[in-house]
């Protein structure tokens, strides 16, 4: 049977060919996808249907683009993620591999897609071809970062959408310099007593404005303190840190802070004071603390702990002569070196004040006297208050009392020293005055040694 196929132009303006046919259709070549590649120049335009993914296809000039494109699903939730965002900081190298399923092995055109929540990235997928069945595609991302947090990109391809997510962190924080040994010290910290309201402040300059981890740090020297810097982020230009000081010392002194953030070092150091005085000791003749002996100021150390003096002759009062005193209830003898001396045959009044750049306790006098009417007033302060100390004394001693503050020297045994010791409390100045109790005596001295055994820090 003889077919006729009939060729016609249409009147129309914008069609130079057609065909009307109400049950036949048009048929262009049919090339695999092998014969497709092998046409030699293809002209733009050139249509053909590819067996191999059986989709229309034309030669765009560059490239042949499918009419059927497309995949099944699209999957941004588990995307591969390769490099870092930082924020401020170009990226570089940074990318995300988004998995498909049911690719037609068609064409796509790529995707150039801005991100939104953190701006100023843009992901960009390379035109291409699916594969036929399951797949990647590959986003490159490219920009600066506005801010930290997290950037998403609306991603649509082969009639599939997803949005995938990138997260943008906070540049690593970094300073110039850090000032540990102008920082600003708050609060007190009292051996034994836990740490209440006590920080250390410390400024430092050249900060990017990037983020830190914080720090905790425990204290050496002084033991059973914590150090804590809460994470944040460094000012851009100068700014402080604020470690808060938590814990108990476990004494008196150094408590020493290793601090290390922002890629500098150095160490802050808080004084431990020693909280409540020392119990009070009974008197040793024998000084196991520091001595002094003359008028002046006066250096000196008790228990590794550096502490200074100064004694003042206020009214009459003389250094030596040295004496050879017998011990309380022994006939052994007691050497007293260069002893301050209150010395008033014609009823003067002598007196000597000793003033300590710190507190003191457990502060002992010997004191020894060359007549029987001779006694010390002995007055203790601190901060210009007279306090009432706790005193212990010798065996061969009297009593030391509390409203009269006076020492009464007893010599029926002989010029021994009389010892005492008065603690209890901190003091800071001693003052000293000698009379006695018969006038015109013909003479009369009573001799003073200083012994200091505990120094609050």
């Amino acid at each position: 049977m003889k077919k006729n196929i009939i060729f016609y132009l249409l009147l129309v303006s914008n069609i130079i060919f057609g065909q009307d046919s109400p049950y036949k259709g048009f048929l262009p070549p049919r090339l695999s996808t092998i014969q497709r590649d092998a046409i030699t120049s293809p002209p733009p335009g050139l249509m053909i249907y590819n067996t191999t993914i059986n989709c229309m296809e034309n030669w765009n000039a560059s490239r042949w683009v499918s009419k059927c494109s497309g995949i099944v699903s699209l999957n941004c939730l588990d995307a591969t993620h390769n490099g870092t965002l930082t924020s401020g900081t170009s990226a570089s190298g940074v990318s995300s591999v988004i998995s498909y399923t049911g690719g037609n092995g068609g064409s796509h055109n790529g995707q150039i897609v801005t991100s939104t929540g953190v701006t100023g990235l843009t992901a960009t997928l390379l035109a291409g071809n699916f594969a036929n069945g399951n797949g990647t595609l590959t986003y490159t991302i490219t920009g600066t970062p506005s801010s930290a947090g997290t950037a998403s990109f609306a991603i649509n391809i082969g009639g599939q959408t997803c949005i995938l997510t990138r997260t943008v962190t906070e540049p690593a924080g970094a300073i110039t310099t850090l000032d540990c040994a102008g920082a600003t010290n708050n609060g007190t910290l009292t051996s034994g007593t836990i740490a209440s309201g006590v920080s250390s402040v410390i400024s430092y300059t050249g900060g990017n404005g990037g983020s830190h981890s914080g720090q905790v740090v425990t204290s050496t020297g002084v033991t059973g303190l914590t150090a804590t810097l809460l994470a944040g982020n460094f000012a851009n230009g100068n700014g402080t840190l604020t470690y808060t000081i938590t814990g108990t010392p476990s004494g008196a002194g150094n408590a020493t802070f290793a601090i290390n953030i922002g890629g500098q070092i150095c160490n802050i150091t808080i004084i431990v004071a020693s909280g409540q005085p020392p119990a009070v000791t009974s008197p040793d003749i024998n000084c196991n603390g520091w001595s002094f002996s003359n008028f002046g100021t006066f250096n000196g150390s008790v228990s590794g702990h550096t502490i200074s003096a100064t004694v003042t002759n206020v009214a009459g009062t003389t250094v030596g002569p040295s004496a050879s005193i017998r011990k309380c209830n022994s006939t052994e003898t007691y050497f007293m070196s260069n002893p301050y001396s209150f010395n008033s045959p014609n009823n003067e009044v002598r007196t000597m004040r000793v003033k300590f750049n710190k507190n003191v306790s457990n502060v002992r006098l010997n004191v020894s006297s060359f007549s029987t009417s001779a006694y010390l007033t002995v007055t203790l302060k601190r901060n210009g208050v007279i306090i009432n100390p706790t005193v212990t004394s010798s065996a061969c001693a009297t009593a030391y009392s509390p409203s009269s503050r006076r020492i009464v020297s007893m010599v029926s045994v002989g010029f021994r020293p009389d010892s005492y010791n008065f603690g209890g409390q901190w003091f800071d100045e001693i003052e000293i005055t000698g009379s006695k109790t018969v006038l015109n005596e013909s003479y009369q001295a009573s001799l003073v040694e200083f012994c200091v055994g505990a120094v609050e820090l």
